[in-house]
């Protein structure tokens, strides 16, 4: 008899061990997936930031400051600017729209395919916009009626040019990798847990 009590008492021990660790690797999930969430709306922010900001820019700065001439030059500005312009807009839509699908309740490999994607389309928006954006410059000199090369332009024209190309090496050197890594990191020790 006492040792069908230690049996029973042995498997209720085992049950209540197995229900505790499933309970431990529940709660270590939802901590690991804290952090990646914490990122994913700081990136939520920065596009919806990315999606105001032009407009306010635009609004305070560019059209109170812009003459309107009828001239095939103040047109031209105006299309080389609108053009890159609309384009990284909606861009940054999509991407905004994308962030939003990514949902941490989904299973790991599909979180890992969506992390991919956005991965892969910022960085082609990004460069999009890093080649786009000499035009949109332009665009605004032309609209602007500033003459590009004269001694009063030369030196603001060099000082974007330079900011431009450290920015982009910057960007796609260090910036948007390394955004990208931690969030690789972070999911792969969500799998991890997962797979043991």
């Amino acid at each position: 008899m006492e040792l069908d009590d230690l049996k029973l008492m042995w498997q209720n021990q085992e049950k209540q061990i197995a229900k505790n660790t499933k309970l431990n690797r529940e709660i270590l999930r939802y901590m690991l997936i804290k952090a990646p969430q914490r990122r994913m709306n700081k990136e939520k922010f920065s596009a919806i930031v990315n999606i105001a900001l032009p407009l306010i820019i635009i609004s305070v700065i560019l059209i109170p400051n812009i003459e309107l001439r009828n001239t095939f030059n103040f047109y031209l500005g105006v299309v080389a600017f609108a053009v890159p312009f609309i384009l990284t807009y909606t861009w940054s839509i999509q991407y905004f729209l994308t962030i939003n699908k990514i949902d941490f309740t989904n299973p790991i490999t599909t979180i890992k395919k969506r992390i991919k994607h956005l991965e892969r389309q910022k960085t082609k928006i990004t460069k999009l916009g890093f080649m786009l954006m000499p035009v949109a410059i332009t665009g605004i000199f032309i609209m602007g009626n500033i003459e590009l090369f004269t001694t009063h332009s030369l030196l603001p024209l060099g000082l974007i040019i330079l900011i431009m190309i450290i920015a982009g090496l910057y960007t796609f050197k260090i910036a948007l990798h390394k955004r990208f890594k931690a969030f690789r990191e972070e999911i792969e020790a969500i799998e991890n847990l997962e797979k043991e």
